[in-house]
This record gives structure tokens, sequence and C-alpha cells, in this order.
């Protein structure tokens, strides 16, 4: 029997109120470019005792299925803030960008996505696709060595899309929770409130003289104090910029941040397109999920098949590490970020070939101009998202660490999931959320690391289950 656990949360002028789960009150006080409120994040209530709620990004393709060329948008976005309010230029934001980012928050893909024509969706991400490699032609120049950083998980594609507006002295490097050796480490730290709390960052990062953090959202800014403290004590390097979508940290917390620049001789900028804070009046643990188990997917079909599509022949954009986690050398590719990327001439060739060889076995297998799912998984976000742009019927999201209760509910932001085993890491769950009944001719999931498909098995198990009739599995190594 489903038990009645959950309302949906309720807007009241600039306050969001999501109760029963987590009794949370949000208050936002200001939004940049006109983006309706409504239209960056759904609320979920995640299976974390350190912290039970989670903003879910309706942009960012991490939890829910988005526009590929939506959250690289939002990329040039947060690169317009940089660039207009920390670095003082004067970069104008074109109408088209305000425009088509409502224009595809009032598709509320989430919850509309059955509703939704194939036509509609695509005239949409076509102009979104045509007006973001536009904007990115147009580079923003740095003189300062000025190092950006996307946290893992869910803002390495950000922190990436972030950085490639940029020119002139600067680098891109996310943490990560990939555990390697015989390659710098310059240092590894501890997320506070994370689901996985351990980070690496590898490369040497001692010669710049500014460091941009990037994450999804700020809501305390405690893991990044001590980010920028084990950096400052390491490095020397005094001067920071916060950059996020969203920035919840309360007068408290932004008073904590300027007494630590105070102690630590730093200097720290900060921006977002959202700034709000929020309150917690009743953060309970004791949750029961609401899903029934007669709405686990099943359906049943004869023609399915899965086809590995291998790109391994760049070689020169690897870079060959040692991976502990599953003992042995990984050939990586260098630009993903993980090791220090400076910006590559050579990055067309490699997304050119990427894909032209996708695209060859998808007019191959007539499925080229259906419905598609793009699939990330877990930090590896950012290359399976560009390559997904040149698509224009193309969804994108990617798998996660992260675990959520599930609802229907409506504006509830994590309706159902398929659950299954890292395939490097037996011993740790991943999820894929959001998914339609028979809403993908296809999916291509994209992999680093090379893999067996018994290694997958749940997975595309529970793909199977919602209806996907063609997977292709990605292979990079």
């Amino acid at each position: 029997m489903k038990e009645n656990l959950l309302q949906t949360y309720s807007i009241q002028d600039n306050k969001i109120i999501f109760k029963d789960r987590v009794n949370l009150d949000v208050y936002i006080d200001s939004i940049k470019f006109n983006i309706d409120k409504t239209s960056l994040f759904k609320l979920a209530a995640r299976k974390n005792k350190k912290r039970g709620f989670l903003f879910v990004s309706t942009v960012l393709g991490k939890h829910i299925p988005v526009s590929p060329n939506i959250s690289l948008l939002f990329g040039r976005l947060l690169a317009l803030v940089y660039s207009n309010c920390i670095l003082k230029k004067e970069n104008l934001i074109c109408d088209e960008i305000k425009y088509l980012t409502n224009e595809y928050g009032k598709l509320n893909v989430l919850e509309n996505s059955c509703n939704i024509t194939n036509d509609k969706y695509l005239l949409i991400n076509k102009r979104l696709g045509e007006l973001y490699k536009r904007e990115v032609e147009d580079k923003i120049n740095i003189d300062e060595k000025t190092l950006f950083i996307g946290f893992a998980e869910t803002a390495t594609g950000l922190g990436h899309s972030v950085y490639e507006n940029f020119t002139g002295k600067i680098s891109y490097i996310h943490t990560t929770r990939e555990s390697l050796k015989d390659i710098d480490l310059s240092l590894d730290f501890q997320e506070e409130h994370s689901h996985a709390t351990e980070h690496f960052l590898f490369g040497d990062i001692s010669n710049f003289e500014k460091i941009v953090l990037i994450d999804d959202e700020f809501t305390t800014g405690n893991t990044t104090l001590n980010f920028i403290k084990e950096i400052k004590k390491k490095f020397g390097i005094e001067k920071f910029t916060l950059l996020s979508i969203l920035d919840w940290r309360t007068e408290k917390h932004l008073s904590n941040m300027h007494e630590f620049c105070i102690e630590n001789s730093v200097d720290i900028t900060f921006e977002s397109i959202l700034k709000g804070t929020i309150e917690i009046t009743d953060d309970s643990n004791d949750i029961k999920e609401i899903i029934e188990e007669d709405k686990k997917h099943h359906i049943e079909f004869q023609d399915f098949q899965i086809e590995k599509i291998k790109i391994s022949h760049l070689n020169w954009n690897r870079i060959e590490v040692y991976n502990t986690d599953i003992d042995r050398k990984v050939n990586y590719l260098k630009n993903t970020g993980r090791f220090l990327l400076d910006i590559q001439k050579e990055d067309k060739d490699f997304f050119d070939y990427s894909v032209a060889t996708i695209k060859k076995i998808l007019e191959e297998e007539k499925i080229l101009n259906e419905r598609l799912l793009f699939l990330g998984t877990e930090e590896f976000i950012y290359i399976p998202m560009k390559i997904a742009s040149y698509f224009d019927n193309a969804y994108f999201q990617s798998t996660t660490r992260s675990p959520i209760y599930q609802s229907n509910e409506l504006n509830y932001g994590v309706k159902n999931s398929i659950e299954f085993m890292n395939p490097y890491k037996k011993n740790i769950k991943n999820f894929l959320y959001n998914l339609k009944d028979n809403f993908y001719e296809g999916v291509i999931l994209f992999f680093e690391k090379s893999l067996q498909e018994d290694d997958i098995k749940d997975l595309i198990s529970g793909l199977k289950g919602y209806g996907i009739k063609n997977i292709y599995i990605v292979d990079f190594e």
C-alpha cells in the first residue's frame, strides 16, 4: 500500500515550502537573466543522514534528462557572470539566451515529457544548439594565470562548460573519486555532507595566481573553505572565486567566510545565478520509500539489441595511469579535465571523429532521427554531453552515486530509479533516475574504461524494463 508521506512543495511569492519529508523553507532573494525561479530545480529527499534534501537541477542533466545544449548554455551564462561581475568586463548577454532558457524551462521535461511533441523539442533543442555554437566561439580573454576547478561529481561537466568560454592563461581540472597512482596528487580532501566524501585533485597547480571553484550549488560553503585552506597552505594561492548556479548560504555563512579570509589571508569573491537561503525546521531521517512495488518496470518485447562502439584511435588524447580500484593501468582520455587540461586545438578533431562514428552506426540502424538518450556515467559528463549536442533529437543525463527517495508526486524531483552496481567498484551502488516508459528508441551509453557487457547487466536490464530496444556502449579506452 502506498503511504501518503509526501506533499509536493508550494510556491508563495519568493518562498518555496517543501514539507513532510523534510521541513524545509526555501527563500529566493535574487535571480539573474530573468530566469523563472521554478525552472532551475526540483526538490527531493535523499538517503543521507548528513543532509536529507537535494536540489535536483533541471538544467545540468544529472538526475533529470535535459537538452545537452541547455546545460552547455548554462556554462556560458556562468562564464558571463564571472566576466561581467568579477572581471568587470562588459560582455553583452544576448536576449536570445534569456528567451530560449525560459522557453526550455516551460517544457518542464520531468513532468511533461510524454506531452512534448518531438517536433516541439527538436525545434527548441536545435535553436539552443545553434545559439550555443555561436556563443562559445566568442571567447573571453583572461590575462591572469587562472585555474578553473569543477567539483565531482555533478559539477565536472558544468565546470568544463564554463571553462570552454575563456581563452588566455587558463587551465581546467576537476576533482575526482578515481584512486590513481604514479601521477602528481595535488590534494585529497573530504566533502562534509556528500554520499561519497573523498575527493582527489591530480596535477601540478602551483603556478596559478587565481582559482575559480565551480559547483552546481553552495549550501554552507564549509567544504569549499576547507578546500581553499588546503590550497593556500600547500601552494600559497590567495585569490579565489566561487561560482555556482545556486547559492543558499546565509548571512552567518557569509560572515564565517569573511572571518576565514582574514584568518587565512585570502581573497574570496562569489557569484551565482540564483541567490537565496534555506531554513530547516525538521530534517527527519525516518523516511520510508513510497514507490509501489507493482510499479517497477518490466516491459516485454522481442527485438532488443546491444552493440559496442569503439572510439580508440586518437592516441594523442591519451594518458596511461594506474587505477588502484580496478588494479590495472587505464588508457584515460586527456580531455575529460581530470588531468589539468589546457586549451587543446585537437578537441575539434576528437569530437568530429566521435560524432561521425556514432552517427554512422545510428544511420545504419535507422534510428538516427528517433528520440535518443545520451547517457554519461558518474563524473564522465562533459564529453558525452558535448557529443550529444551534435544531435538535434538528443536528451542527455548521467548516472550518479547519490541515493534519493522516489515519488510520483507532482513537482517532486525523482520519479523512479534504476539501481545497479558500479561496473568497476562492485561495492558501490549507482543510480539512474527519471526514465519514461517507451520514450527513447535508443540509449548511447558512455564509459571511460573498458568493460564487459556482464559488468552492467543490471543497468541493461533496467533500461530494457523501460522499453528501450537499442543500447549502444561507447568505449573510449
